[in-house]
């Protein structure tokens, strides 16, 4: 179970609301589940009436289920598949619990009282569902995914306390009819993500790729991603289309800061904070421009950063096109000092670099040169020998992918690669001097 939340909720006005936790003991795992919700209920200024708890042996179930269901404040419901089955048939405990619900919302208690929340199961009708007849309808606390539980936690917490997270404005003024010729209470802007074919340019799923790979690919949570601040700069991976090349293609992949402006349904609105590295190739998108995106593109959020009128970080920064490549000579650098060693050691010493399996840091190295094509394009010689450095790359990262499964390190590609650094170096920075 996730943490305390660190919503403040109002419980010097409603002080410790009592509420009756009604479940079925589907497994010691379900029990335990239910356990550690009314924990944290508890813990949240609630106090959880919990048969576990509250009703030792020898002692009547049905005589504390009587008792608790009248007397709370509130009766929560823990829906699975098995407590409607037994709702239904008036089996066991929770056939006795569901008589004595029935009678009081026969005799007109509020329905209000009784909070169902989802652990497994379907909402609808049907041989999955899981929300007894008498409670189909009314509005239900999705629980089914724990790492979704903090969310679905605040909504009950708030439901308890009657604290909701929107509350409705102040009713208006009756307009003045006279002096109205046409009024439109609230203007909509139609919005949409952006696409290739449209707009030259959208944006990839970090959440997928997280899926994808969850150990090299770290992203910031669910909850963090659908709460972000005005003002904050967040990464978001974008695919720009550029003109087609024989070796890279027709796409330039770049990950971008954007400033977040404001939240407008389901999508945030932004404004594009980078230089895009491919900016002398297309017109598509440039700094400073409106960006549409959901929270599943932010790839990392940046709440310390300053913003300023100056373009930030990655794409490519507002500085002359040669310092682009530091932060990939710095990777150059870092390779050539790892190789060094794996080259006397004849095998492979350390197999994480900043985190990830070399192999996969590797790959990532390679697959994002063409970040960088904008320099080697506008210089042949330094183009060639970039396709080199990459080459020795590639080669090197097979050679080290095959350690992994049981094979002996070739050291050759490595020793190509550590070689030629100091000249591709030497080439950055007489193109640097050039300019």
């Amino acid at each position: 179970m996730c943490g305390l939340l660190s919503v403040k909720f109002l419980g010097d006005i409603l002080s410790n609301p009592k509420v009756f936790v009604s479940y079925s003991w589907d497994s010691e795992e379900h029990k335990t589940w239910v356990r550690e919700l009314s924990e944290r209920l508890i813990k949240n200024g609630i106090d959880a009436r919990l048969d576990q708890w509250h009703v030792a042996p020898g002692q009547s179930l049905t005589q504390f289920m009587e008792q608790e269901a009248t007397t709370s404040d509130h009766v929560i419901i823990i829906c699975t598949t098995n407590y409607n089955q037994k709702s239904t048939s008036r089996m066991g405990g929770v056939g006795y619990e569901q008589q004595i619900i029935s009678g009081q919302i026969a005799s007109g208690i509020q329905r209000e009282k009784f909070i169902p929340l989802i652990r497994d199961g379907e909402f609808s009708a049907g041989e999955n569902c899981s929300i007894p007849p008498h409670f189909l309808g009314i509005y239900a606390i999705d629980m089914r995914d724990d790492k979704a539980l903090d969310s679905s936690l605040e909504t009950l917490l708030r439901a308890i306390y009657k604290e909701p997270l929107h509350k409705a404005p102040e009713i208006g003024k009756k307009p003045d009819f006279t002096n109205i010729v046409h009024q439109v209470s609230e203007s909509f802007e139609e919005l949409r993500l952006a696409t290739l074919d449209l707009d030259g340019y959208h944006l990839l799923s970090g959440l997928a790729q997280h899926h994808r790979t969850p150990e090299t690919f770290d992203m910031p949570s669910e909850e963090y991603r659908r709460n972000i601040k005005e003002g904050t700069l967040v990464k978001l991976p974008f695919e720009i289309s550029v003109p087609e090349d024989d070796e890279l293609g027709d796409i330039s992949a770049e990950r971008m800061w954007v400033i977040l402006n404001k939240k407008n349904g389901p999508y945030y609105e932004g404004t594009l904070d980078s230089i895009p590295v491919c900016s002398d190739e297309q017109n598509f998108i440039e700094h400073g421009q409106s960006i549409i995106f959901l929270p599943e593109h932010v790839i990392d959020i940046s709440d310390e950063k300053e913003i300023s009128d100056k373009p930030s970080g990655q794409g490519i920064p507002f500085i002359d096109n040669v310092a682009v490549a530091m932060n990939f000579l710095s990777e150059i650098n870092e390779i050539e000092s790892i190789f060094a060693s794996y080259v006397g050691a004849g095998r492979v010493l350390d197999e994480n670099v900043n985190g990830e399996r070399i192999d996969v840091y590797l790959a990532n190295i390679v697959n994002g040169q063409h970040k960088y094509r904008h320099i080697h394009n506008q210089d042949p010689d330094l183009k060639e020998k970039w396709n080199q450095i990459l080459e020795y790359l590639d080669e090197s990262q097979k050679a080290i992918t095959s350690t992994f499964h049981g094979d002996k390190l070739d050291v050759i590609p490595l020793s190509q690669l550590v070689m030629f650094i100091p000249e591709f170096l030497a080439q950055i920075s007489e193109s640097g001097n050039k300019r």
